[in-house]
């Protein structure tokens, strides 16, 4: 017998993937299904929550030339 889940298939490289897998454990459960390295099925009702961590975590690894440091 098959099994139905719905939600967002994620495609990401394997850095982003782990990204996602830390805040799954330690922040809120959201991965429903691990597809592969690249793969994820996340539920739908995470997007905007993911969307902002992403956001985040790019903002914090990307260097502006001439911005100040805060």
């Amino acid at each position: 017998m098959a099994t139905l889940k719905t939600g967002l298939l994620v495609t990401c490289d394997p850095t982003i993937r782990m990204y996602l897998l830390h805040l799954d454990r330690n922040d809120r459960s959201f991965i429903q299904l691990e597809i592969d390295d690249t793969h994820l099925l996340i539920d739908d009702s995470s997007r905007e929550y993911l969307v902002h961590k992403i956001d985040e975590l790019h903002r914090s690894n990307t260097y502006i030339l001439g911005e100040s440091q805060k």
